[in-house]
């Protein structure tokens, strides 16, 4: 079985709880699997989402982006509150609701099952 594996850093704040970036690179690579998905890490082993990157993409419009000279980013804001984590998007869009990505598996379980995964860490 064939694999991707990318990291970018995580922030955490008050303001927005988890910060991560998401590259141009890394979507480009997903794209390449029939399964891939993007699993983000917030704060433990026991908080991680795993989202499916069919669904993921159709949120890219709704996040902010850097856009510098030679590249940009997509910000990814994911809030917790109490056992609920919502992905904050930009001014004028609905967030998006993401408890239901909360991993309930095994990392192992979930490998067995796809292709290619970035790891947002």
């Amino acid at each position: 079985m064939k694999s991707s594996l990318g990291e970018s850093l995580v922030h955490r704040n008050n303001r927005f709880g988890y910060w991560f970036a998401f590259h141009p690179s890394q979507q480009t690579a997903l794209l390449k699997y029939a399964k891939a998905w993007i699993a983000f890490g917030c704060g433990s082993e026991k908080q991680i989402l795993f989202v499916p990157l069919p669904d993921f993409l159709e949120w890219l419009s709704r996040m902010n982006k850097t856009e510098l000279e030679e590249r940009f980013y997509w910000h990814v804001h994911i809030a917790k509150e109490g056992e609920s984590f919502r992905l904050e998007t930009k001014r004028g869009c609905d967030d998006v609701d993401l408890t239901a990505f909360l991993l309930k598996r095994t990392a192992q379980d979930i490998a067995s099952n796809c292709t290619a995964v970035v790891i947002l860490t």
